[in-house]
């Protein structure tokens, strides 16, 4: 099979797995990161480092929509929270492409800090941050606490 390049056209933000924050996103950002923790010895003559905990954090922006059912953006919800956010947070899926849009991460997070902007020009945006909020292995993804899928098929 050919190697196929992958196109932000066909990319997806979900946060909230009854889709809680319905914003057109059309943008999305996020870091995976991990912990190092430095154990050199007296004697070493280089460092040491072994690695710790993984995080995620990133963000997601669009456009608001209204006079549908349910398209607020869900500003003050139980610490940006949502209707399936547990101990775990929400579901954030964050899709990067691929032809049957199956190249994603899937991670528990919670939504941090919203910010809303219009300008006179039209434009009604919003943005999102967001980070990890579970250290437990995501749907027994063997003890990792975000989950990479990505279709080779």
């Amino acid at each position: 099979m050919a190697e196929k390049f992958l196109s932000g056209n066909a990319g997806q933000c979900l946060i909230g797995s009854a889709n809680e924050h319905p914003v057109h996103f059309n943008t999305w950002s996020a870091t995976f990161s991990r912990a190092m923790h430095d154990v050199t010895a007296f004697g070493d003559t280089g460092r040491r480092r072994i690695p710790g905990i993984a995080d995620v954090t990133g963000s997601a922006g669009g456009f608001m929509t209204y006079d549908a059912s349910d398209t607020n953006p869900g500003v003050f919800q139980d610490a940006h929270g949502s209707a399936d956010s547990d101990a775990m947070g929400h579901a954030i899926v964050l899709t990067v492409g691929g032809d049957s849009g199956n190249c994603h991460y899937d991670f528990h997070g919670l939504v941090s800090d919203v910010a809303i902007s219009t300008a006179m020009g039209g434009d009604a945006t919003i943005t999102m941050n967001f980070a990890l909020s579970s250290g437990l292995q995501y749907a027994g993804n063997s003890g990792t606490t975000a989950m990479e899928a990505w279709d080779e098929s």
